[in-house]
């Protein structure tokens, strides 16, 4: 999985670059820890009522990935 987003990164990049694992580690968990962080906003604007428009706008996730969330919270 490492090797994958070593890739990406590089191909993001234009090119060859010096990054330790390391370096590369914590760019990942950084980019998983915004994920969260999108996943937790989104839920409490939907617990909150709010439209998907508005937080499609603020969690910057897609109206399919909001939609999936929301049939997870909202389960008859």
């Amino acid at each position: 999985m490492l090797e994958k987003k070593y890739e990406e990164y590089k191909k993001a990049r234009g090119g060859a670059f010096k990054m330790t694992i390391d370096e590369i580690r914590k760019l990942h968990y950084k980019e998983e820890g915004r994920e969260e962080g999108r996943i937790v906003i989104t839920t409490e604007m939907l617990l909150d009522g709010e439209s998907i428009e508005k937080i499609k706008k603020y969690s910057k996730l897609s109206e399919e990935e909001i939609t999936k969330l929301k049939n997870k919270l909202f389960v008859n």
